[in-house]
């Protein structure tokens, strides 16, 4: 097929940054099988606890868990929930035990339930239980609080200046494509993100959009597969 700009692949970041150290082998090569368009939106998780777990900040979280065992949720081996979770642990000193489920969804539903202590999920996924009282929002893993829940802080001003988690979305053509075609698809991307609509349906779903340019989201892409490589060999995660 030849890269013209109209075959494009649009996908979580996690593909391009978190794989290459979960996999012995993947199929493909981020430097050498794609061209970077854009890094359109990233997106941060909220760290909320069941209501039974007597904590109300990150700070006395950490203080609990080196008081007593607690358990957090995952949406598998390597998701974007386990690697906040497991940069958490590793950045406050403490230990948890991973519960790993199939799913985020899964998991969310066990930790309302009481059935597992805490999670990291992303905001729309666990607001509304706490909006309804049945979790309890303590941090958010971003650099800034999110739109949605200006209230809840972030982990870095609660306590832990160097936390940040942050994950995203791609849009990669193949390599070859030419470079005024990569640039031209950026500028649209741009424009598309401006629109009052799009810009709506980003606060909907708390997504913040970073405005960078072909070379930056190349650059955005290759310090995020460093850092949580450095993170997943840390902590020994591998794929299930």
């Amino acid at each position: 097929m030849r890269p013209d700009g109209y075959a494009l692949l649009y996908s979580i970041d996690t593909t391009f940054t978190v794989n290459p150290s979960l996999y012995k082998t993947l199929p493909f090569d981020l430097e050498k099988d794609f061209a970077t368009i854009s890094v359109p939106v990233t997106y941060g998780q909220m760290l909320a606890v069941h209501p039974s777990v007597p904590v109300s900040s990150v700070a006395e979280l950490v203080a609990l868990a080196r008081q007593r065992r607690l358990n957090y949720a995952s949406g598998g081996s390597g998701s974007p929930s386990h690697l906040s979770g497991a940069l958490f642990l590793a950045t406050a000193g403490i230990d948890m035990t991973h519960v790993p489920y199939k799913g985020t969804g899964q998991s969310v539903i066990d930790v309302v339930a009481g059935q597992v202590q805490t999670i990291f999920a992303v905001t729309t996924g666990v607001l509304p239980h706490v909006r309804a009282g049945k979790l309890r929002a303590l941090g958010m893993s971003s650099t800034q609080r999110s739109p949605l829940a200006p209230e809840v802080p972030t982990i870095a001003e609660s306590g832990f200046a160097d936390f940040q988690a942050l994950f995203a979305y791609a849009l990669m053509a193949p390599a070859g494509t030419p470079a005024d075609i990569v640039s031209a698809l950026n500028r649209e991307t741009q424009r598309a993100l401006a629109l009052p609509d799009i810009q709506e349906k980003n606060r909907e779903f708390d997504y913040a959009a970073p405005t960078l340019d072909p070379r930056q989201s190349a650059s955005w892409l290759r310090d995020s597969r460093e850092r949580w490589g450095a993170i997943i060999r840390r902590a020994g995660i591998t794929a299930n």
